[in-house]
């Protein structure tokens, strides 16, 4: 029947009930990673954008391509390795809350959401504690993308001619900055559509 995606082998059920109980976390770790993501990429993008040729333009262009080359799940090792077994700043990669934590209601589905509607701070921050790790994983790699393409969109623009023309008259550097980031912002919204839609397939490695 229509919408009837059988039953998994792995559990013995229905398969649309374990992606209704399984995607939330999901779609809650790659929402956090592409705002991660995109607002470190946006305003690298746009602060190397607006000051080209120095130092931090040089390593900015680097990473963008370290970030691209390097596989997020082997970045998320390197993470756990560092910050959770020799440091201890994180806890166990291990879940989506911690062991003697109980889980907020369900309502969205959202850990971190349904811990503030109900107002269980202790859920909150246990859930949020356990997101760092893969949201980082994800924010570090996929910020490169991000950077390159504002960067590639913002040079376009700022050598139009509506932008020299805007310099040719002495306007304010804030208000072209203004005008070349509206311009940009199409575009933009496009990647991080694209983004959103790459973290979905391959989220699962971090998972």
């Amino acid at each position: 029947s229509m919408g009837d995606l059988g039953t998994s082998i792995t559990t013995g059920r229905p398969v649309i009930e374990d992606l209704t109980v399984r995607l939330p976390a999901t779609l809650e770790l790659i929402t956090f990673g592409l705002f991660g993501a995109v607002s470190l990429g946006v305003i690298i993008g746009l602060y190397t954008a607006f000051n080209s040729g120095g130092f931090v333009d040089r390593g900015t262009r680097l990473y963008s391509l370290a970030a691209g080359a390097i596989p997020d799940f082997w970045l998320a090792l390197i993470l756990i390795y560092f910050l959770y077994y020799l440091f201890g700043w994180m806890p166990a990669p291990v879940g989506r809350i911690g062991f003697l934590v109980g889980s907020p209601d369900h309502i969205t589905g959202f850990y971190t959401i349904d811990s503030l509607l109900t107002l269980n701070f202790n859920a909150f921050f246990s859930s949020v504690s356990h997101l760092i790790l893969p949201v980082l994983s994800l924010t570090l790699v996929w910020s490169g993308l991000v950077i390159r393409m504002t960067r590639s969109i913002l040079d376009e623009i700022l050598e139009s001619e509506f932008i020299v023309h805007a310099k040719a008259r002495g306007l304010p550097k804030k208000i072209i900055w203004k005008y070349a980031f509206r311009n940009a912002s199409p575009p933009i919204l496009t990647i991080i559509a694209v983004v959103y839609g790459f973290l979905l397939g391959g989220a699962v490695l971090i998972e």
